[in-house]
């Protein structure tokens, strides 16, 4: 058994050095040998491109990265958009939150005011018209009309009655407004 096992690697690698004897000689080429071998196969000939097939898909390659790299392109602008507008979204929630700040205070201070007015209109109503026309002489026309509307209307004339009658006529034409 030894003795075939040595005939036959004599045999393998002679063979091997005449073989590449005839390569180097460009007599024979194993290359050639198989790629005829392998186009000619049934199996493999679907497989097999013509140089027209390899152009068109050497083109469509070029088509498919030129998109690929445009959609990339087009993402990243698309996440740039996206992060400004949750920027902007973020900003305006925060504008937002000190609006609503702002008008909880300000509904805050004009139901204090509002307190505030009620008290004083309750205030002057337990004085006597005349009293209560001298301590509003020199009080803004607004903050009057405000005290009038809260009067009944009966010591509201009155009050009216015992001011100036410039500022009496004033007044009048504001509450008519």
């Amino acid at each position: 058994m030894k003795k075939f096992l040595l005939i036959f690697l004599i045999f393998m690698v002679s063979l091997s050095l005449v073989l590449t004897l005839l390569q180097l000689l460009g007599i024979w080429s194993i290359g050639e040998v198989v790629g005829n071998f392998v186009q000619g196969h049934p199996w493999v000939e679907p497989y097999i491109m013509s140089k027209e097939d390899k152009e068109a898909f050497q083109e469509e390659i070029a088509f498919l990265s030129g998109e690929v790299k445009r959609l990339q392109e087009e993402k990243e602008q698309l996440e740039n958009q996206a992060r400004s507008l949750a920027d902007i979204i973020s900003e305006k929630d925060r504008q937002l939150s000190r609006l609503e700040d702002l008008l909880r205070e300000e509904q805050k201070q004009l139901i204090e005011r509002e307190e505030r007015i009620k008290n004083m209109a309750r205030i002057y109503n337990q004085m006597s018209p005349e009293d209560a026309a001298a301590v509003l002489g020199g009080t803004e026309d607004d903050l009057i009309i405000e005290l009038l509307f809260r009067w009944d209307d009966r010591f509201a004339a009155r009050v009216l009655a015992n001011l100036e009658q410039e500022r009496a006529v004033r007044l009048t034409e504001l509450l008519a407004q």
